[in-house]
């Protein structure tokens, strides 16, 4: 496997950075967020670290009373950057492993981090954090190389290794395993009880493959993803054949709804050249969308690009990938959503 030089420099210098005694691994709560999370906090263990996970939405990170903060798939603009400036101001470290763009020079306030865009990798989104953060941690977390294969597919990452990942561990177990996973995260109450299955319980995909509350989970989730994926007319805020837009809005408060029904839809053969919005309120009554396209190069788009643009004119936040990206905006602002993101098309 051929690991750019810049980047191998970025996970060597974070490994021999590591002095701290305690480290607070905050991850993102998908489940690229939880791969990264657990791998990174099985190795600082096992090199004789204190770590204790938390599975975060990117509006509660916070600064750890002691300790170091660690950072896993959290893209350090607006909170999240805020609270590493406010970690270092405190004196304390910050580091992280991610894949999204950053702030603008806030790394100075991080004690080291792995991050392909600040490596100057070659499509640098196409990486993803927990494969990164398997990478950076192998040789202490290599019996988690399962985890980084059910990261790479949900993520959809096709950097070096992420296929011979997958393939060593069964592509359709990888993929029934990834699924579960996800309809788990995007049902619970309790997000940290997946931090300690994660820990303590599961150690492969036989296992996973093997829980029955994730298999009763895949079902109630596939439920209600099925009602948008397969009736997408009828859900439809907006279907422009012209500008080839279409927005659909979901009603099940559900994690992660919006991000995997517009990734399913954004593969359908007749959307694949379509900008695909998913929009939707969570349980805080906030609207959340996502953006996908498929051919967007072929559109001269950027996804991320789109979604800060569109939802910062909301007094929202948007952003994310060329392909896909993420916001989330005020919901009584759902019909400007639908015109303003016609008219930047």
């Amino acid at each position: 496997m051929e690991i750019p030089k810049t980047l191998q420099n970025q996970m060597k210098t974070l490994v021999s950075s590591l002095s701290d005694k305690i480290y607070h691994v905050e991850h993102d709560i998908d489940m690229d967020g939880f791969a990264s999370g657990i791998i990174t906090t099985v190795a600082l263990r096992r090199m004789g670290y204190e770590a204790y996970p938390y599975p975060m939405d990117r509006g509660k990170v916070f600064v750890p009373e002691t300790g170091a903060l660690f950072l896993t798939d959290l893209a350090l603009h607006g909170h999240p950057a805020d609270i590493v400036r406010g970690t270092s101001e405190e004196g304390k470290n910050a580091y992280a492993i991610d894949h999204h763009p950053w702030e603008e020079k806030i790394t100075r306030y991080l004690r080291a981090y792995v991050n392909p865009h600040l490596a100057g990798v070659k499509d640098a989104s196409l990486w993803n954090a927990g494969f990164l953060a398997y990478l950076t941690f192998r040789e202490r977390a290599m019996d988690y190389d399962w985890l980084a294969a059910i990261s790479v597919y949900t993520d959809r990452c096709i950097a070096p290794w992420s296929e011979f990942l997958i393939d060593r561990c069964g592509y359709e177990n990888v993929k029934r395993a990834g699924d579960m996973l996800t309809a788990y995260i995007a049902v619970t109450e309790d997000l940290l009880e997946l931090d300690y299955l994660l820990l303590n319980e599961i150690r492969s995909i036989r296992d996973v493959l093997e829980r029955e509350e994730f298999r009763k989970a895949f079902d109630i989730f596939e439920s209600a993803v099925s009602q948008y994926v397969d009736h997408y007319k009828d859900h439809a805020l907006l279907m422009d054949r012209e500008k080839r837009l279409l927005i659909v809005e979901t009603e099940h408060p559900y994690r992660q709804i919006n991000s995997v029904v517009s990734t399913r839809l954004s593969e359908l053969p007749e959307l694949r050249d379509w900008v695909v919005a998913v929009i939707g309120k969570d349980h805080e009554g906030t609207m959340r969308g996502s953006l996908r396209c498929r051919n967007f190069e072929e559109r001269g788009l950027h996804m991320g690009k789109l979604a800060d643009s569109v939802a910062s004119a909301l007094g929202g936040r948007g952003g994310g990938h060329p392909v896909a990206a993420g916001m989330r905006f005020p919901a009584e602002r759902r019909e400007e959503f639908v015109k303003l993101l016609q008219s930047r098309l």
